[in-house]
């Protein structure tokens, strides 16, 4: 299988993070978590290159126009770590 150097791999998996959440908004979380899941476990697709994310984004059907300036934005990542650390005290 072809996959990416490790090397070439990003270290954040926020905006990825952040497209799904633009995602479940517009009501295509699941489709988008799926074709990112294929292309990464088949593919070894780099999920935080914001290519492969715009690309994902509009093969799913979403507007990388109006879905670019809210992940730039960083509002999906001002309360993820609080969320993540009040789920985690929950379980």
């Amino acid at each position: 299988m072809d996959t990416e150097p490790a090397s070439n791999r990003s270290v954040s998996t926020l905006a990825i993070h952040a497209a799904t959440s633009y995602a479940k908004e517009h009501g295509l979380d699941g489709e988008f978590f799926a074709l990112a899941s294929k292309e990464y476990w088949e593919s070894g697709t780099d999920l935080g290159n914001l290519y492969s994310i715009r690309r994902l984004s509009v093969a799913t059907g979403l507007n990388w126009e109006q879905m670019w300036p809210h992940m730039e934005s960083g509002n999906y990542h001002k309360g993820f770590w609080p969320n993540m650390k009040q789920q985690l005290l929950l379980e």
